[in-house]
């Protein structure tokens, strides 16, 4: 089987994903390349869970990459309990619509990215749960999501809420929560400057979904339609054209893998560029500097 080596390029703000890898030519027929993509059931969802957490990451870079962005719990009381995941959704909905004027008087766009997780009969309130609310703070788990084959452990199931990213301002706070009468509100700010943030933050909000606690055809996030989608490039290269790290960059992570099974490889470098520094303006001058009268003084 006739075999070349590719060089894909992710970029998503300041984040970059480069990956190398053996691919089919264009010349092969559609029989070889059926083959190469053939899978088994459960080795297709593990493929699209994957693929779903490495396209929320993109995007978190590419949008939430600013000391504005928020990870927000949203959580329903007893009077409030919605009747499952569909009726949390239209809760949730309505309550986007409720303050997006919020935004647009500021003159923004409402940015968001949220999942449902929970049972609506679940006995476990998320009230309080520092994994549900603020999982970095819970170190030993939080530790576990830079661990992609990282097994998930069956726990108690908690009680319907909703995970939001947002871009909220602190004098924002109180008038998001003020609009969401059903329960309690936490907001976090999410720490930007560390890393493997929006790394592990992907694989929490997908958990759910990776460990089957959504059904098939449940979608894993719903972002909103006016986000930055990351930019993909690509191109064909030599067998010893490698991939390196540019300089000034920052390496999150790296690594290589092999298919046995179609003797295929990859390898592939995730890191971030530093920020942009804004440019000192030169000085100018507010106005005309008047000349005070001076009194003379006849010796």
């Amino acid at each position: 089987m006739a075999k070349e080596f590719y060089i894909r390029t992710m970029i998503a703000g300041r984040y970059r994903k480069v990956v190398r890898y053996s691919r089919s030519l264009p010349s092969d027929n559609k029989t070889v390349r059926r083959a190469k993509h053939a899978a088994t059931t459960a080795a297709q969802k593990f493929i699209n869970v994957k693929n779903a957490t490495e396209k929320l990451q993109l995007l978190l870079c590419a949008n939430f990459d600013s000391k504005e962005a928020c990870f927000c719990t949203f959580t329903f009381d007893d009077e409030h309990s919605p009747a499952n995941q569909k009726h949390t959704r239209q809760i949730f909905a309505d309550y986007l619509k409720r303050i997006r004027p919020e935004w647009t008087r500021r003159g923004q766009m409402l940015k968001y990215i949220y999942t449902i997780e929970g049972e609506a009969l679940a006995s476990s309130p998320v009230d309080g749960q520092q994994w549900e609310v603020a999982p970095w703070r819970d170190k030993e788990r939080w530790a576990q999501m830079d661990e992609s084959a990282a097994e998930e452990t069956e726990e108690l199931s908690a009680r319907l809420h909703v995970h939001c990213f947002l871009l909220v301002r602190k004098g924002d706070y109180e008038a998001v929560r003020a609009l969401w009468p059903y329960g309690h509100v936490y907001i976090n700010q999410m720490k930007v400057n560390e890393l493997t943030t929006f790394q592990r933050l992907a694989s929490y909000v997908t958990k759910e979904k990776r460990s089957g606690g959504k059904g098939n055809g449940a979608r894993a996030y719903i972002p909103s339609l006016n986000l930055e989608p990351p930019v993909i490039d690509g191109h064909w290269c030599a067998e010893f054209e490698g991939i390196v790290l540019p300089q000034g960059a920052e390496e999150i992570k790296s690594g290589a893998e092999r298919d046995e099974v179609f003797g295929s490889s990859m390898e592939y470098i995730i890191y971030r560029m530093p920020r942009q520094q804004q440019q000192s303006q030169p000085y100018k001058s507010k106005g005309v500097i008047r000349r005070s009268r001076c009194r003379t003084i006849n010796q």
